[in-house]
């Protein structure tokens, strides 16, 4: 039993992950808890709301005690780093997928919906754009920088916000409802090792499509 507090709204929101897709077998399992956690904050960060529980429910395909320690050891962790508390969950016997359902509270009415951006507003990012692909396609799993203090701030004057599990293109479209921006490609924050390729669009294109970035995209 859950007591919401006074005056905040609740914001709820699930992700999952499974393997071949998000993670892969060479993975640790301490990365693949902590990867599920974050993965699952993100959508919190941009909508301003301080998350509090989590609720995981867990598929494997055999019980290894030895591994599960590990990955329960990347969850708590990473929980414990964003002060949420593990209230629930269930487990089974499938292929290995794994889902996290978060709850936050957030104080501002302003939650930066996709819907609310406005024509002419300003298109920003919070970070770089293609570490997703860089990790993924040498098939490891970074640690993340959940931005939950700036997605509070962000409320203050932010119109409209979404994080880039996508990949900006796909974030792009969502905040302008498919009508799309103008965007000059020197602009986008590259990781450095991708600016010598800019002038490689389908590259580029490439890499400004997968995602798994989780920065936050927001509109002013």
């Amino acid at each position: 039993v859950l007591y919401p507090m006074q005056s905040r709204n609740i914001i709820v929101s699930t992700d999952s992950i499974s393997l071949g897709v998000h993670f892969n077998s060479n993975n640790t399992p301490y990365s693949i808890g902590r990867h599920l956690v974050e993965t699952s904050l993100s959508d919190l960060a941009c909508m301003g709301a301080e998350p509090v529980f989590a609720i995981l429910n867990i598929s494997f395909p055999k019980f290894d005690k030895k591994w599960v320690k590990k990955f329960a050891r990347g969850v708590t962790e990473t929980a414990t780093n964003y002060n949420i508390k593990i209230i629930g969950g269930d487990t089974i016997k499938g292929k290995e997928n794994f889902s996290c359902t978060v709850i936050g509270y957030a104080t501002s009415q302003n939650t930066m919906l996709i819907s609310s951006a406005q024509e002419n507003d300003n298109i920003y990012t919070s970070g770089t754009i293609g570490n997703g692909y860089y990790t993924r396609k040498n098939k490891t799993i970074r640690p993340l920088n959940i931005k939950i203090e700036l997605g509070k701030m962000l409320c203050n004057f932010a119109n409209s916000c979404i994080d880039l599990s996508d990949g900006l293109f796909s974030g792009i479209n969502s905040i302008t409802n498919g009508k799309g921006a103008d965007i000059n490609i020197i602009d986008i924050p590259l990781p450095k090792k991708y600016k010598s390729i800019t002038k490689n669009y389908k590259k580029i294109q490439k890499i400004l499509s997968y995602g798994q970035d989780y920065e936050l995209l927001f509109t002013i």
